[in-house]
């Protein structure tokens, strides 16, 4: 499923969130919860206009724009 493919992306590119994540014990089921919902509501939890570019590369690119934007969530709030 696409959350096991954001999972296994996260350990990739991102493994000092990943390491974060481990050592704070999420477990995977909490964190598809937050990848579902990201991709069920299509990130309409971010500010209107960032929703609306997300929706047009969505349009434009495809589904690997969840992928992007998951990635890039993370990324922004990594320090936090």
């Amino acid at each position: 499923s696409d959350t096991n493919v954001l999972h296994d992306l996260i350990a990739i590119k991102l493994p000092a969130v990943w390491h974060s994540l481990q050592i704070l014990q999420l477990e995977r089921d909490a964190l598809t919860s937050v990848f579902v919902s990201w991709f069920m509501c299509l990130f309409n939890q971010l500010p209107s206009e960032s929703m609306l570019r997300v929706w047009d590369m969505l349009l434009f690119e495809g589904s690997k724009t969840l992928f992007r934007t998951s990635l890039a969530l993370l990324t922004l709030n990594a320090k936090s």
